[in-house]
């Protein structure tokens, strides 16, 4: 179990560390759809994309009963985690989680 001192915060390491990249290559990595089609090219290995949804019309027409497996869904843009909703299956009912 590790320490609280060596538990690095938000806030910490926005002020050791965000500041030390160029402010392009934080734009880069907080941009999830960005990220990875650089890690792609690269050859990096990373999460599935299943979709991508835009706006409340997109949410409602995407095809949520052809997901049978747990997924994950996010902001593009990161924001320190926040926003993430994990679902870990489906259920008997067509479409429900």
């Amino acid at each position: 179990m590790p320490r609280l001192s060596d538990i690095l915060g938000l806030n910490a390491r926005s002020a050791d560390y965000l500041l030390l990249n160029l402010k392009s290559a934080r734009r880069r990595a907080d941009d999830k759809l960005l990220t990875k089609k650089l890690l792609k090219k690269a050859g990096v290995a990373h999460p599935r994309l299943l979709g991508i949804i835009n706006n409340v019309a997109e949410a409602r027409s995407f095809r949520w009963n052809k997901l049978k497996e747990g997924f994950a869904i996010k902001p593009v843009q990161g924001f320190g985690g926040q926003g993430i909703i994990l679902i870990k299956k489906a259920t008997k009912e067509n479409g429900v989680f």
